[in-house]
């Protein structure tokens, strides 16, 4: 969760070339600053509340690494481009995926699932742990064919929500079924 309190950094700090004429600054877990706009934080995330007062002079803090943050701010302001996410290897998808679902970045938890699906195969596992805590059942479908013999405790094992569970459940009884 995004912390107020701190102050402006020290100069070893460097600046996001892409946000740099906002009225907020957020600091990357990495050392970045990026200047957004308040009001497209307050409209595009569920995370960043309107009552929270920040002065100019603060820096808010974030986890996230520099790359992940340019990302996912990206989704914050429409008029910009969105990186392109095809190109993105599994695990920096994965980090933008979880990052976008903190922050309550609702069409960039969209895009990242979208771009997840051609990991179906090869990280099946990791998506479908991904999806059924956030009860994505497109996700969830894309992987289910690749863990087939996943019993519903081991998928219970993951985290995944009870409604993921019964869903995984169900189709496992309706697949033994005689035909």
């Amino acid at each position: 969760m995004p912390d107020p309190e701190s102050k402006v950094p020290s100069t070893k700090d460097s600046h996001s070339a892409q946000f740099q004429d906002g009225d907020v600054t957020i600091r990357s877990s990495d050392g970045v600053l990026f200047r957004v706009h308040k009001v497209n934080l307050d409209i595009a995330s569920e995370a960043f509340p309107p009552a929270i007062n920040v002065r100019a002079d603060d820096v808010v803090d974030f986890a996230e690494d520099a790359g992940t943050l340019e990302i996912l701010l990206y989704f914050v302001y429409p008029s910009r481009p969105i990186p392109d996410l095809g190109s993105l290897p599994f695990e920096t998808l994965m980090t933008v995926a979880e990052a976008a679902d903190k922050w309550g970045l609702n069409y960039g938890l969209g895009m990242c699932c979208f771009h997840l699906l051609k990991f179906a195969y090869d990280h099946a596992k990791a998506i479908l742990q991904f999806a059924g805590k956030r009860d994505c059942d497109f996700l969830v479908a894309a992987v289910a064919p690749y863990l087939v013999e996943m019993p519903t405790d081991a998928v219970a094992d993951l985290g995944v929500s009870s409604r993921t569970c019964v869903k995984w459940h169900l189709q496992g009884e309706m697949d033994l079924r005689p035909p």
